[in-house]
């Protein structure tokens, strides 16, 4: 996935499903640790209130990313099993 758009490509018969299941269980684990250290940042009321505008936005877009990249890696996960 990348920003809006999104490529699926059938993975039956392309390879090991145990490695596909390992790949997203990585890219799941990197959403989540992502979501917590951005999570963190953003509910840091100093942060928020002396970081520009412009870097609060960003980590907000971020956070926003990771959490959808999460959702979409649980998806992935459970359309496997």
């Amino acid at each position: 996935m990348s920003g809006e758009l999104q490529g699926l490509l059938p993975v039956a018969g392309l390879g090991d499903l145990a490695d596909l299941r390992q790949r997203l269980h990585k890219d799941l684990a990197r959403a989540e640790k992502d979501i917590g250290v951005l999570g963190k940042r953003l509910d840091n009321p100093k942060f928020v209130a002396n970081a520009p505008a412009a870097v609060v936005e960003a980590a907000q877009l971020d956070l926003s990313e990771a959490q959808q990249q999460q959702q979409l890696a649980q998806q992935r996960l459970q359309s496997l099993t």
